[in-house]
């Protein structure tokens, strides 16, 4: 306890324990195990530097040396029993707050995949969308468009796919569902199908996924066919967002990647 105390009490702070539970560790060690002290002299005032407690990372609790007032009439040894009797309580309140803390909370700082803090992988979140769903749900989108974009413009059939931008672009105010329907125009569709599925991936409640289609579409106004880009029959890469919106599956926006062939 003596040579514990010794080292506890030593004005440079490098030459005192450097945590609470070094302190510890060595009040369970034997006494002819604890480093000496090299004494150091400095003609500064020296400063009490706060050890790092390094087994929480939540708790950070200071060991503080204890202001003695120079009393000519208190001993050396008076001096030292009252120092050591304040770590001590110190390291006891650590310990106690440290037993104290859950595991939770000293782990609450760590997401680990394979022991490292410094080397923590944060693992893809699952999600409950499949491949096969995606797939479903654009071919009802394919099927339905005969239905949307050409009388009677079924509105129903828009909003139960899409939402988001697609929903906007398609089905909602100044859409091309509207644009249509107020310019005597619509679309015919011939052959519509998926050629083969590019990318899928999936995480919580949304999806993105890029397929290979053709599709034969004409475009008509005023009952005549109108030649351009709205008229073609090609295969293309189309990206399409998938979004889960109360339980159901629906697209919530698409672009062409590019036009892999043209007919």
């Amino acid at each position: 306890m003596a040579a514990v105390l010794d080292k506890a009490i030593q004005s440079h702070p490098r030459d005192r324990f450097a945590t609470a539970t070094e302190m510890l560790q060595a009040l369970k060690t034997d006494v002819g195990t604890i480093p000496p002290t090299v004494p150091y002299i400095h003609t500064e005032t020296p400063r009490v530097q706060p050890p790092n407690i390094a087994s929480t990372p939540q708790v950070q609790t200071q060991l503080q040396a204890p202001t003695i007032v120079d009393n000519p009439g208190m001993k050396d040894w008076q001096k030292a029993t009252i120092i050591g009797s304040v770590i001590g309580v110190c390291i006891m309140a650590s310990i106690s707050i440290i037993n104290k803390q859950p595991p939770e909370a000293v782990q609450a700082t760590t997401v680990l995949t394979g022991g490292s803090q410094n080397n923590s992988v944060l693992q893809p979140t699952a999600s409950s969308i499949t491949r096969e769903a995606a797939i479903s749900v654009l071919n009802r989108w394919q099927e339905a468009k005969r239905e949307l974009f050409a009388p009677p413009f079924n509105r129903s059939l828009g909003a139960d796919l899409t939402t988001g931008e697609a929903y906007r672009k398609n089905i909602g105010a100044d859409s091309s569902l509207e644009w249509l329907a107020n310019n005597n125009s619509y679309y015919r569709y011939g052959v519509q199908k998926i050629d083969s599925i590019e990318n899928f991936a999936a995480s919580n409640d949304r999806a993105t996924i890029e397929i290979l289609m053709t599709e034969d579409r004409k475009f008509y106004q005023n009952g005549k066919i109108v030649s351009g880009d709205n008229t073609s029959f090609d295969t293309r890469l189309v990206r399409y967002s998938l979004q889960l919106e109360n339980g159901k599956l629906k697209i919530s926006d698409y672009e062409t990647i590019k036009v892999i062939s043209s007919r």
